[in-house]
Order: C-alpha cells, then sequence, then structure tokens
C-alpha cells in the first residue's frame, strides 16, 4: 500500500515538473538537485531521529509517519495542486521512505525467525513491491492515459492507500509485541 501511493504520487510529481519545466535542461538539473537533497535529507534523518523516534514512539507510530505524510499530500494535490506542494510532499515521501520507514520495516523483521524471515523480506521485497508498481502503472494507464482524467485524481487512489497502510500500522504494533514477547520467552526456555 506504501508503495502504490508512493508511485501515484510521483507520477502526480512527476507531471507537475514537465508542465512547469518545458526545457529538458532545466527539467535535469530541477531533478539532480531534487534526488540529491533528498538524498541528503534522509541522510539525516536516518543519523539525527531514525533510532530516537523507533525508541520513543515505538513501531506503529514511527511507520505511521510515512501513510500521514501521503495522505496530506494526496488531499493538498486533489485541492491545490501546485508544483511546489508536488515537490514538497514527494521530497518528504522520498527522505521519509528511505530512512525512518525503511527502518521501521527491519524493526519489524526481529522477532521473525531467521529462516522465515530470509523468504519474508524477499518476498515483500520483490514480488510485493513489483505488484504495487505494476498496479499503479496500470491506474496511470487507465484512469489519466486511456480514461483521459487528470492526474490530481489519482490522489483518491493515494488516499485510500495511505488510509490502510496506516491501519496496517496500527495493527502491525499489536502483533510486533506479541511475537517480540513470544520470541523472548522461547529464548528463555532454550
Amino acid at each position: 500500500t506504501a508503495t502504490l501511493a508512493s508511485q501515484l504520487l510521483d507520477f502526480q510529481f512527476k507531471e507537475f515538473v514537465k508542465a512547469g519545466l518545458k526545457d529538458k535542461a532545466a527539467m535535469a538539473g530541477f531533478f539532480g538537485a531534487f534526488y540529491g537533497w533528498t538524498g541528503g535529507i534522509a541522510l539525516t534523518i536516518q543519523i539525527l531521529l531514525a533510532s530516537r523516534l523507533l525508541s520513543k514512539l515505538g513501531i506503529a507510530w514511527t511507520l505511521s509517519i510515512l501513510p500521514v505524510i501521503l495522505l496530506v499530500a494526496g488531499g493538498c494535490l486533489l485541492f491545490i495542486p501546485s508544483l511546489y506542494f508536488a515537490t514538497g510532499f514527494r521530497g518528504l515521501d522520498n527522505s521519509v521512505r528511505k530512512s525512518l520507514h525503511r527502518s521501521a520495516i527491519e524493526v519489524l523483521y526481529v522477532p521473525v525467525p531467521s529462516l522465515l524471515r530470509r523468504k519474508t523480506k524477499t518476498f515483500i521485497d520483490s514480488v510485493l513491491d513489483s505488484t504495487a508498481e505494476g498496479l499503479a502503472a496500470l491506474l496511470v494507464f487507465f484512469v489519466v492515459t486511456w480514461g483521459d482524467i487528470p492526474s490530481r485524481y489519482l490522489s483518491f487512489f493515494i488516499l485510500a492507500s495511505a488510509g490502510v497502510f496506516l491501519l496496517q500500522a496500527m495493527k502491525m504494533d499489536r502483533r510486533y509485541y506479541k511475537t517480540l514477547v513470544q520470541r523472548l520467552k522461547e529464548g528463555e526456555e532454550e
């Protein structure tokens, strides 16, 4: 759900950039600066905030930061579509996803037995992420290309995906805690 929402936001962002910057050199410079800055921000978040937020807020609240960003982005781009908002929200999405979100996801794997962890992580990282990217591409094709509907209406799908993701994050907290306690008890018995 996070990948689906992020891919749709990325399409909207790139469409705003294409409409706002007609010159290819200007677009190349813009994207170079954008990805440079978001990479730097992601590194800063990773170094300064990730471990602090995980320890203070816990898994569910830390995982909830990304869907909240996506919910605000979807709503904002639906009602106030602009290059500035698209750039800001896509930058936040990109930075938080590569740092805080990735760290929280990795912590979720800690209580999972190592054999199951490898299989599950591989399945999620390859099959499910690729499926979500493909679904986003289909939505863009059917809604924007074939349906000739403005891309701002992709925000409805972003809102739905981010909402589902937020609910999943809250459920994961309880399951994570129960699994962690269970694994610790198993370790004591051994």
